[in-house]
């Protein structure tokens, strides 16, 4: 595992301190940061504006306890869609007047569907009739589910971005297999079975 070492600044008075990523990394940034109580809020900013989507973020974040929870789910209105891996597609377009057909590119996202809010790996034995017609991201999900209710830190932006949804997510370590319970690791062995030889559903999205 790596860790980006930062430098920073704090003020004793104010209550609130500046940290610098290291800035060898294209999407790295300043925090301004204060402490309210048991909160933290603030901004980051980039180093590299146009190297990144959003180079400016508010930050709030407030004390909470951790509890692993199996019947944690993904609340029913998250975002369903995988803004991190956009793809490139070739589509053709046929002109009714002219008759003349025109390729174009268009960029597409990964989509999950409804089946993210009906399994659950952590409660119910899977089997192979529940996964056999789900596509790509929604295997995903479900299993990064059963890590994301135990705590585990994700690494990838798509997985962070769909459990940071939730109010019930707290990243707490970077290894949490010994924490599975036994039904938990064999879903999740089925679940990467199933995985290899799925397929993912791209839509267009405006952002």
């Amino acid at each position: 595992m790596e860790i980006s070492a930062r430098s920073g600044v704090f003020n004793e008075s104010s209550k609130s301190f500046v940290l610098d990523e290291p800035g060898n990394d294209k999407t790295d940034g300043r925090f301004e940061v204060k402490l309210n109580g048991d909160s933290l809020t603030g901004k980051w900013n980039a180093f590299n504006k146009s190297a990144v989507k959003s180079p400016l973020k508010t930050l709030k974040l407030t004390k909470k306890e951790f509890v692993y929870n199996p019947n944690f789910m993904l609340d029913k209105d998250s975002n369903l869609v995988d803004w991190s891996n956009p793809k490139d597609f070739v589509e053709k377009y046929t002109d009714t007047d002219t008759g003349k057909t025109e390729s174009y590119t268009t960029s597409k996202n990964r989509v999950a569907s409804e089946a993210v809010f009906k399994l659950n790996a952590s409660k119910q034995k899977l089997t192979e009739k529940d996964l056999k017609n789900l596509r790509k991201l929604d295997l995903e999900i479900i299993k990064n589910s059963v890590f994301a209710r135990h705590g585990y830190s994700f690494k990838k932006e798509t997985y962070r971005n769909f459990f940071e949804q939730t109010d019930w997510y707290i990243p707490v370590s970077n290894n949490v297999d010994n924490e599975l319970t036994p039904m938990e690791k064999e879903n999740v062995a089925l679940l990467n079975r199933f995985t290899k030889y799925a397929e993912d559903k791209y839509d267009s999205f405006g952002r």
